[in-house]
């Protein structure tokens, strides 16, 4: 005779059937309600013997909702610490300074809203410059070069007029000329290596006696760039119809000319060429304005203050540096300077040497040190001698 074989879930049912009727005399509905607890025992019973199944786990609708919106937020951010000596040197007499600042506190919030619409912003703090927090550039980006060439960019940025690269803690000659930042609209074209664009922005700085608020300047600029195993070449140029406009020229024309105007747009011109090979690297940028100021709105006093012309400024920014391990860098620099008065040095060189302290997926944390002499072209032929030390973290 042949053993009848039971599924195992019928054969806990019937033994949960024999055991109920072997108890003390009980009502239908007590017996129905025993059996009832007993089966959801079994059946947890059974559930405990079987084999661990793939996690299946579904998140709540609005967790998974929160989930996917981060996924897509990218938050940046950078905190630099500097402490500086000064020794100033010049016909009236010599000064020495020192100095420890929160320079900068940088916080920065990118949305990835599809594969080719972003939305980023940009708050900034610096003790010397602001003194409070503002926002410093906030744009809307339309571009996927991978399926499209055509990029389209509205917002408030730094318009693409120079390159500004630098090892240096403090900012480039270029930089202090040239740096425009405005609300604008660029429209740019990228194919492989090479990238062009066309700015429009209505400048701050305007036409004396005209009614000038309109988008009437732009920046044109393009760019090559390749990079190989062992080096990498980039070079390019950008033409600006109002370099008056940038930011700190503004300030100069404000202290020249009585209501910050000027009588014409003064274009200007940028070209940059950056090279590596290896372990060193080389840089150099060009920034001059094509015509000159009228004097009206930015002059320039020759020493002594005997004779005036008007201003046209100009800057050249020279750069090498070496990657000496992973973690240290060495750098030195040569810049000039024209018609700059005496905000700016018509000279200045020096050396310096960033050390990485940390880096990984969260975060750099550096320490950099630099010297600087800067030379201004000013009655009191000024010399200017400046020791910098900065840690920053970058995350």
């Amino acid at each position: 005779m042949k053993n009848r074989i039971v599924p195992f879930p019928s054969a806990l049912l019937a033994a949960a059937l024999a055991l109920a009727g072997t108890g003390f005399a009980q009502t239908p509905a007590e017996e129905l309600e025993a059996l009832k607890k007993r089966v959801g025992e079994l059946e947890q019973l059974v559930r405990d013997r079987q084999p661990p199944t793939a996690d299946t786990t579904v998140l709540p609708k609005t967790e998974s909702a929160a989930a996917e919106v981060f996924d897509r937020l990218n938050i940046t951010g950078l905190v630099e610490v500097e402490a500086a000596y000064s020794r100033t040197r010049s016909k009236a007499g010599r000064e020495r300074e020192s100095d420890l600042t929160l320079a900068t506190v940088e916080l920065g919030i990118e949305a990835q809203i599809t594969d080719w619409i972003t939305a980023s912003a940009v708050f900034l703090w610096e003790e010397d410059g602001t003194d409070s927090v503002e926002l410093d550039t906030a744009t809307i980006l339309f571009a996927d070069p991978e399926r499209f060439p055509l990029t389209l960019e509205i917002g408030k940025f730094y318009l693409p007029f120079g390159r500004f690269d630098s090892v240096f803690i403090t900012d480039p000659l270029t930089l202090e000329i040239g740096e425009t930042r405005d609300s604008a609209v660029r429209l740019g074209f990228v194919h492989g290596p090479f990238q062009l664009g066309v700015s429009v922005f209505n400048g701050d700085v305007e036409k004396t006696g005209k009614d000038d608020n309109h988008l009437d300047s732009f920046v044109v600029d393009a760019s090559l760039e390749w990079e190989w195993e062992d080096a990498s070449l980039a070079f390019g140029a950008a033409y600006t119809s109002n370099l008056g406009d940038s930011d700190g020229l503004q300030d100069a024309i404000a202290d020249n000319a009585a209501g910050g105007t000027q009588d014409d747009h003064v274009a200007g011109l940028a070209a940059w060429l950056s090279l590596r090979y290896r372990r060193a690297t080389f840089s150099a940028e060009y920034l001059a304005a094509l015509d000159d100021f009228a004097p009206n709105s930015l002059s320039f006093d020759g020493p002594g203050n005997d004779w005036a012309r008007a201003a046209r400024p100009k800057a050249l920014n020279l750069e090498l540096a070496y990657l000496a391990t992973e973690r240290l860098t060495f750098a030195a620099k040569f810049e000039q300077a024209r018609d700059t008065f005496d905000w700016l040095p018509k000279r200045r060189y020096g050396v310096g040497a960033i050390y990485v302290l940390h880096e990984g997926d969260y975060g750099t944390a550096s320490v950099g040190l630099e010297y600087l002499r800067g030379v201004y072209d000013d009655a009191d032929d000024t010399r200017e001698d400046t020791l910098t030390l900065q840690f920053a973290v970058e995350f």
